[in-house]
């Protein structure tokens, strides 16, 4: 009996504390609703084929091959907005390169997505939005968005396909 009035004489003692709490901070929110958006010229989803390369060109770790230019072209857009792709972090990224893991039979390979500089774009990153790559669109509401995908070894890489995925947003600044 001494034993179940001590373990109530405990809880209620929990009850009973409070913890003291203090405000550090305001975080305020903002953003706007485009009454138009973008439409993406040709559908929103398609296929990007890099061409065959020898093994031969990606023997090591950091080799890279075959640049394959890509638009996403847009119509509709807010006049005279700044817009950009942002590529999302997601299954298909590797977290430590940036680059997207290649889910094909090749070994050590990775595609590497650059931006219209032909500078790298770390997908890992929360702000990857291209490197810059963002244009502002026409009068008329019109943009062009030029990217690249490469090969990139992460050793020698061995034959076989190499096949990944990205989601992408279209952001209006």
């Amino acid at each position: 009996m001494k034993v179940k009035a001590l373990v109530a004489v405990a809880i209620m003692g929990l009850a009973g504390m409070t913890t003291a709490q203090a405000s550090d901070g305001t975080i305020t929110f903002g953003g706007s609703i485009n009454a138009t958006s973008c439409a993406i010229t040709g559908g929103s989803s398609f296929t990007v084929t890099l061409p065959p390369v020898d093994t031969s060109a990606l023997a090591s770790v950091g080799k890279v091959a075959a640049p394959t230019p890509f638009n996403i072209a847009m119509t509709g857009c807010p006049a005279s907005t700044a817009v950009h792709a942002l590529f999302e972090i997601g299954a298909s990224v590797n977290a430590v390169t940036g680059n997207l893991k290649n889910s094909g039979l090749a070994t050590l390979v990775e595609i590497q997505l650059l931006n219209s500089s032909l500078s790298a774009i770390n997908i890992a990153t929360q702000n990857n939005d291209g490197a810059g790559t963002g244009l502002t669109t026409s009068a008329a509401g019109a943009a062009t968005l030029t990217y690249y995908a490469q090969y990139i070894a992460t050793g020698a890489a061995t034959a076989g396909s190499v096949a990944s995925t990205v989601t992408y947003s279209i952001v209006y600044n």
